[in-house]
Parts: structure tokens; C-alpha cells; sequence
């Protein structure tokens, strides 16, 4: 009977045995084919994937055969759960639970899939924010100067990276206050019965400080006072964070160095606070030289020589050139910094132009005079006047009664003045801020010219960061062109034009709005335009772009309509490179505005805004 019963359980396990999937150990070398996660609501599975170590293998795995691949590891997944527990405490669950995780084999049993269990809880949220100043050193408008730098607001989630933030901001503000010797302790006092918490900021505000000694190193063919004019303070001034980066980027702007470090000296705890001044001088004489391609250029060649410190006094030259099939640009640039103080310059031009459009060739030579004035490193103002003389040429159609012919021959004397405001984050290609552009021109009024009008532009971008990932773009256009004389014509290169790879992608360049019977562009009197644009990240050196352009150009200001506004949308792919973004776009016409070319591509060096 025993002999029996022994022989039946050995069979009963052997079963057992053969029948139940293995589970994976950590030495058994699986890899993970999905995870998943159960009870997030408040954050995606992609944003939680980004947090763990433990990786899926996607399909395509086994055709990277150089690229090692990770394998399943137990002791990592722990360290994960750990990490996800710390991040949803960080952003406010403090009584969340990681409560469990399943390993289940594939089919083969080469491969598992991993769920992770969590039960997120209530949320802690900020009853109160407190400022509490241990010193009466501040005044009641530096208080409220404080309060304002405070991000976090009652009502909202206890998010640990936004109270260091807000802590980060209260110091910088108390620099700028001229106390850079804060002391700053942040408590929270948390009631978990209730699910809230006060964040307390306590500030020591310490003595004001001043500018110390200012000393200046590196500098071998430029004088030190040249550095040291550029500077917005002087030693007994009250110190300000502010004042350092203003300066930085003011001898930055000099372009006569390679490398400026402006560093204050907080370790000797002086109230008067020592600046030390770091530059790397550049070489003097620069060249460049570019070679591109592009759907409306084609193909394009540039040069251009610098030599900068100029006859001394961080004076500027430059020479540059560059041909396409859209003509030949030929200007030489003298730059005057410091024209009777700092942020002040002069700018004098000297131009050659060949334009080869579609309607017209156009030869131009003259000169542009320009003082320019930073209020700011965001706002600058220019003042100029420039003077040409031209001589076109029309090419596609023929002039009639409603469409005038051109002088041959005639000369522009145009007063400007231009307002520009820029905050964005990188030049190339911005992911935050926003930039403005106010621009207005007279022709022929207050300086005697051949034609006589007004012109104004407006140009305005704003730039989103909606996450690491993605950043939403947006522009606004208007331009207005006036004819101040009863001949009411305005030369062909002064009018409004759209269409092309920066304004409505949808159409060719220039060929939206006004066209002759041959379909040449005649332009317009006034210009409305805008584009819309999601930037998706690949990699660090891809994007993917989706987007939507929309307006017109009309003849006169009195014929605008709403009704006459074209617009397309597309896709397109930007490909980073040292010289900027290679961008392709790929735009399609909105029905029913489109006639024979329903799809336009567009191939050039850097983002359409």
C-alpha cells in the first residue's frame, strides 16, 4: 500500500513538474517583452517607464545584433519599485504603495511580461505657503517682491522639485536685493489625517552687499578698459546677479573673445563682494565659408572675412558675399561699439543686391546707417536711414492700366525705425520664451526719394515647452504699406509677399496672393499670416514637426476678408546638425483652395520660426 501510494505522488509531481511553466530567476537570462503598469491614473505609463531601470526588448532587438540587450534582473526590479516610490512621494503621494508585481512567461519562456501594482492614495496638497523673514533688514515692497517668486500655490499638489524651485527662486531674488549671503531653511509641517501641508520658507536675509575690487585676466591685445566699459556697476555699487550676466553678454556681443567668466568671490564672506573677470581673446582676422541647398535657393555659396578690433577701440569689419538662384548679396558691415557709452552703437552698411524673382530682376547699391540701442538683453531699439539706387527690370507679364510699370531707374530714401524684444531660449531652434519684431519704414517724406509710402511690420512668436519632449511654436504676422502720393505705386521688392518654406508652406515661394495672368507674384499693400507648430524629439538630433500655416497678401487694405484666408497643413522632419536644423516639411493644401499643386516640399537650413 505504502509502496502504492509513493508511486503515485512520484508520478503526480512528475506531471506537476513537466506541466507548470518555470518562472524566471535572475540568472535564467529572459528579457522582457512588456511592462505594464496597474492603478496609475495621475501619471502615464510612458513617464513611468522613463523612471525604472528595467527595460523592454523591443521586436526589432534581435536585428541590433552590436547592441548588448538588457536582460530580466530581480534585484533591479526591486530598486525600481524603491525609485517609483520615491518619485510618487515627490510629486505629492505620500501615503502611495507599490503594492505588487507579477511575472508572467511568454509562450517560449524566453521572454516575460512584468505588471507593477500601484495604489496611488490622495494626494497631499499645500494649505499655506509662509515667508517667515527672521530679520526686519527687508522693506514691505521687497516682501511682496518675495511672495511674487512663489510658484507653489495653495490648492495644489506637494511637489518637492517645485518647492526646491521656488526656494532656488527666493535666493536669486535675494541677490538681486543685494543680500547674496542669504540663509534659507525650508520646513513642512504635513497633517496626513487631512491630507495637507504647510511649507514654511524661513529667510535670513544677512548684511547688503556691494561691488567689490574688480580684477580682469587673459586680456593681451585688448585694453581692460575696453572690458571694463561694457560693465553696468563700479566698486561701492549695490550688488545685483543681474548686473553679472548683463555684462557677460555685453562683451560677449564684442566678439573679440572666445570665453568670458564673470565670477563673484562669496568665500571670503566680504560684504564687498570681489568680481573676478576671465577672458580668451579670438583671433583678430576670421573667415567662413558656406555651401547649401535648398528648395527656393538651390544652390547656394557664401564667404565671409571679419577682422575684428578693428583700428583698435573693439571697432568691427566684414565682408560678405553669397549667390543663389535668388541673386547675389554682396555687403560690407563697420560696427562703432560704445558710441558715447555702453549699450550704444553705431552701424554703417554698404550693399550691393541682385534680386532674380519670378516678376522682376533687380539691381541695388546704397548704403544703411544705423544707431542701435540695448535697453536690455531682451529689447533693443534701432534708428536708421537707408539709401539706394535701383534698376529693374520686369520679366513675366505685362504692365496694363490696373497693373503700373515701374520706373527704370529710381532711388529710395527710407527713415527706420525698428523695436525688437527676444527672450527665447537658444537662437536655432527655441523651445521657450517668446520674440517680437515692430518695424517701420518711410519712404520718401521726411528725405526727398522717387516713391513715397509708409510701411509697417509686425511680427510676433511665441515658443511653449510642454514637456522634455515636445514644444508647441506659434507665430503672428501683419504687414501695411501706405502710397503717400496720388501715383499710389510702390516698387515690386517693397511689397507684401507669402508663401513658401517660412510663411504658408501649402503654396510655392511667393505664389499666395495677387498674381498675374501668367501667374506671376505682383504682391500686395497688406499682409496677414500665421503658423502654428508641434515639435515632437526623436533622439537628441532628430524632431518631428506637424504643422498649420495660414494667410494672405492683398492689393489694397480695404479688400481684406476673412474669407480670403488660404491655409495647408504638413509634416516634416529636422535633422540637427552644428550648422542648425536641416528641415523637411512636407505641406498640403486645405480644400477646396487648392487647384493643381495640392502638395508642396519644402528642403532649407533651419525652423520655419
Amino acid at each position: 500500500m505504502k509502496k502504492c501510494f509513493l508511486l503515485n505522488f512520484l508520478s503526480f509531481f512528475l506531471v506537476l513538474i513537466i506541466t507548470t511553466p518555470a518562472i524566471p530567476q535572475p540568472s535564467s537570462k529572459v528579457k522582457i517583452s512588456k511592462i505594464t503598469f496597474e492603478g496609475n491614473i495621475t501619471f502615464g505609463e510612458s513617464q513611468l517607464k522613463n523612471l525604472i531601470l528595467s527595460k523592454e526588448v523591443p521586436w526589432y532587438s534581435t536585428f541590433l545584433f552590436w547592441k548588448k540587450q538588457p536582460y530580466f534582473d530581480q534585484m533591479v526590479l526591486k530598486t525600481d519599485l524603491l525609485r517609483l516610490k520615491r518619485f510618487y512621494e515627490s510629486e505629492g503621494f505620500l501615503q502611495s504603495i507599490i503594492k505588487d508585481y507579477a511575472i508572467i512567461p511568454d509562450a517560449d519562456n524566453q521572454k516575460v511580461q512584468l505588471k507593477i501594482l500601484i495604489k496611488e492614495g490622495l494626494p497631499t496638497l499645500v494649505d499655506s505657503i509662509i515667508i517667515d523673514l527672521l530679520d526686519s533688514t527687508l522693506a514691505a515692497n521687497e516682501s511682496q517682491r518675495l511672495n511674487k517668486k512663489i510658484t507653489l500655490k495653495s490648492g495644489l499638489r506637494l511637489i518637492k522639485r517645485q518647492i526646491e524651485a521656488d526656494k532656488d527662486e527666493l535666493f536669486k531674488e535675494m541677490a538681486e536685493m543685494s543680500c547674496p549671503y542669504a540663509k534659507i531653511t525650508t520646513r513642512i509641517s504635513i497633517k496626513p489625517e487631512h491630507h495637507r501641508a504647510i511649507v514654511i520658507h524661513q529667510i535670513q536675509a544677512g548684511p547688503r552687499s556691494t561691488f567689490g575690487l574688480i580684477s580682469i585676466e587673459g586680456n593681451e591685445r585688448v585694453s581692460k578698459n575696453i572690458i571694463q566699459r561694457e560693465l553696468e556697476f563700479k566698486v561701492q555699487d549695490q550688488f545685483k546677479f543681474s548686473k553679472l550676466a548683463e555684462a557677460q553678454v555685453q562683451i560677449y556681443k564684442l566678439e573679440l573673445f572666445q570665453y568670458v567668466s564673470i565670477t563673484p568671490n562669496f568665500e571670503s564672506r566680504n560684504p564687498a563682494i570681489p568680481i573676478q573677470i576671465r577672458v580668451k581673446e579670438g583671433k583678430p582676422i576670421a573667415t567662413r565659408f558656406g555651401l547649401g541647398y535648398g528648395t527656393e535657393e538651390k544652390f547656394r555659396v557664401s564667404s565671409e572675412i571679419s577682422h575684428r578690433n578693428f583700428l583698435g577701440d573693439a571697432r568691427s569689419l566684414k565682408i560678405y558675399a553669397q549667390y543663389s538662384a535668388l541673386g547675389f548679396d554682396g555687403t560690407m558691415t563697420f560696427i562703432q561699439p560704445y558710441l558715447f557709452f555702453a549699450k550704444l552703437d553705431l552701424t554703417q552698411k554698404l550693399f550691393y543686391k541682385y534680386d532674380d524673382e519670378i516678376t522682376y530682376n533687380l539691381k541695388r547699391g546704397g548704403s544703411e546707417t544705423s544707431i542701435n540701442r540695448y535697453f536690455s538683453r531682451f529689447f533693443a531699439v534701432t534708428l536708421g536711414y537707408r539709401y539706394e539706387q535701383d534698376k529693374i527690370a520686369i520679366v513675366q507679364f505685362t504692365p496694363t492700366e490696373t497693373i503700373q510699370r515701374p520706373r527704370s531707374f529710381y532711388n529710395k530714401s527710407i527713415v527706420t525705425a525698428t523695436f525688437r524684444y527676444d527672450d527665447t531660449d537658444i537662437p536655432l531652434s527655441p523651445t521657450r520664451g517668446s520674440s517680437m519684431l515692430l518695424k517701420f519704414e518711410d519712404s520718401g517724406r521726411l528725405i526727398p526719394a522717387d516713391y513715397q509710402y509708409f510701411k509697417m511690420q509686425l511680427d510676433v512668436r511665441k515658443y511653449f515647452a510642454l514637456n522634455q519632449q515636445t514644444t508647441l511654436a506659434a507665430r503672428n504676422a501683419w504687414g501695411l504699406l501706405t502710397p503717400l502720393t496720388a501715383e499710389k505705386f510702390i516698387p515690386f521688392e517693397e511689397r507684401f509677399y507669402t508663401g513658401g518654406s517660412n510663411s504658408n508652406r501649402g503654396w510655392g515661394r511667393r505664389l499666395l496672393g495677387p498674381l498675374s495672368d501668367n501667374e506671376s507674384p505682383l504682391g500686395g499693400n497688406l499682409l496677414f499670416e500665421g503658423n502654428i507648430e508641434f515639435r515632437f524629439k526623436i533622439t537628441s538630433w532628430l524632431e518631428n514637426a506637424y504643422f498649420f500655416d495660414f494667410g494672405n497678401v492683398w492689393t489694397e487694405q480695404h479688400q481684406f476678408s476673412f474669407g480670403d484666408i488660404r491655409s495647408s497643413a504638413g509634416t516634416g522632419i529636422r535633422w540637427y546638425t552644428p550648422i542648425g536644423p536641416i528641415r523637411f516639411d512636407l505641406a498640403f493644401k486645405n480644400a477646396p483652395y487648392f487647384s493643381q499643386n495640392i502638395v508642396q516640399f519644402h528642403l532649407s537650413i533651419g525652423q520655419a520660426f
